[in-house]
């Protein structure tokens, strides 16, 4: 027996810190938001998938939704933006342990 399978990902999450992402850039001068996001690539490339994995089963086919958000890389940025803490960032420091 065949099955067809639809594998999707849920990408609201990422939407959401990435408009809180925004949203605390916006108040940063030109100079430091280019200072500081010339390190910030590898915090885009670490998405995690959740735990919260969803299968549903109709017309034969199998569909699974994956919950994704940007990970710890990411949220060490944005809470280091919260604090105002930016330094760190843009002097080599590590956005992880």
């Amino acid at each position: 027996m065949q099955y067809a399978a639809r594998i999707r990902l849920d990408i609201t999450e990422a939407e959401r810190q990435l408009a809180e992402f925004s949203a605390l850039l916006e108040h940063l001068p030109k100079t430091r938001l280019e200072q500081i996001l010339g390190d910030f690539d590898d915090a885009f490339l670490d998405v995690v998938l959740g735990d919260c994995v969803t299968a549903t089963a109709a017309d034969g086919a199998i569909e699974v939704l994956y919950p994704a958000r940007l990970g710890l890389a990411f949220e060490s940025f944005v809470s280091a933006l919260r604090a105002g803490e930016v330094d760190i960032l843009s002097h080599g420091g590590s956005l992880v342990g």
